[in-house]
Order: structure tokens, then sequence, then C-alpha cells
């Protein structure tokens, strides 16, 4: 019988092309090494480890290749609004094929307030899927932006067929390990593991279908 459930794990894994293990493909996630590993496009910067976009329509991005056989890229981040109104964060991706063409697109939501809120999106990846583009912007609703109109951002995760919920920034403006950003995330298939298949029940996924015998 074990070897019969270790060989159901294996088929429903082969059908859905799921990974092992959950972890973050972002380099330097939580600002704990300034910018690097970010191309930047105006009046940005990392302080405190904190992400800072201190200007309208400033960026920050960075482009992840997609692991072979992914699905699925799961996006989170936290993020706050320097003033109601003014400097609201957007985290958000585009999914490009191999030419850079964008293909497809990551929606986070909007945090309008001045306190830490987690954002997070998902989408499946469209034919011809070759990377993911994360970006940071800012974006302004008051007509005229007080100083202290920043957006800010922290701990931030990309993962591909699982998703990780980051932690809280620590402290008032952030600043926490960046190492932690998939703690105690279960992946798709340490689901499959944890879970009991009746006899006689017919698993279906991604079109193909398989019946749990005795």
């Amino acid at each position: 019988m074990k070897n019969l459930l270790m060989l159901l794990l294996l088929v429903v894994a082969s059908i859905t092309g799921l990974h092992a293990q959950c972890s973050n493909s972002l380099k330097n996630p939580a600002a704990s090494q300034g910018l690097n590993s970010w191309n930047r496009q105006g009046a940005a910067d990392a302080s405190g480890g904190v992400f800072r976009l201190l200007k309208p329509k400033a960026i920050l991005s960075q482009t992840v290749k997609i692991p072979k056989g992914a699905n699925t890229a799961y996006l989170s981040g936290w993020t706050k609004a320097g003033n109601k109104g003014a400097g609201i964060p957007i985290l958000s991706a585009e999914i490009l094929d191999s030419n850079g063409n964008k293909i497809g697109q990551i929606n986070t939501g909007q945090n309008q307030s001045n306190a830490w809120k987690m954002v997070k999106g998902a989408a499946s990846f469209p034919r011809g899927a070759a990377s993911v583009r994360v970006w940071m912007t800012r974006q302004d609703r008051a007509s005229s932006a007080p100083r202290n109109a920043i957006a800010y951002f922290d701990n931030l995760c990309l993962s591909f067929d699982c998703e990780c919920k980051p932690p809280a920034p620590k402290g008032g403006e952030g600043g926490s390990n960046e190492g932690d950003c998939c703690d105690g995330a279960v992946s798709d298939i340490e689901d499959v593991r944890n879970t009991s298949f009746p006899v006689g029940r017919t698993i279906t996924s991604r079109g193909r279908s398989m019946r749990v015998e005795s």
C-alpha cells in the first residue's frame, strides 16, 4: 500500500508539473542590499530595509526567468502609502515571452492607507511565457501631492506553483529578514503528500484523469 501511495504521488506530480519546494525567486526582496538586483527609473531608493518610490512614475523592476515546467506565478508583498490619496504603492508584474513582449499581467490591488498591508495576486502562464518582470511604481490621486507622499514596499515574494506569505515588516518603517518569505509555506505537492485519496476516487488534473485503486 505504501508503494502504491508513493506511485500515486509521483503520477500526480508528473501530471500537474508541480515543484517540491517553495522558494522566493526574487533577489534582494527586502531591500537589505539597497537597490542591488533592481532596475531603477526615476526617483526611488532603499532606506532602512524598505523600498521607497519618491516621485510619481518612478519604477523599480526585476526580471526573473520562469522555471521549466512552472504553470503559475504568485506575487505578494507589503505596501503602504505615505499620505492618503497620494504616494499610492502599486506592486504588479508582467509576463513576457522570449522576445521581451508582454503577454500577461499579475495585479495585486492597491493599498491606499498609510498602514502596512499585504497585497497579492497570481496568474497562469500563457503559451510562450519565458519570464516575469516584477515592478513597483507609485500613483498619486491628489492634485497636489504633499512632500511625504512616498510609496513604501517591503518583503516582496515571487514564487512558482506555490503561494508564499511574506511576514509583516518589523517596526513602523519595516525592514525584516528577506530569507523568511516562504517559511511555513506549503507547496502544492506537499498538499498531495498530506491528502488521503479514497479508493475508487477519480482524480482529474489539467485534463487528465486517474482512478485510485486498492
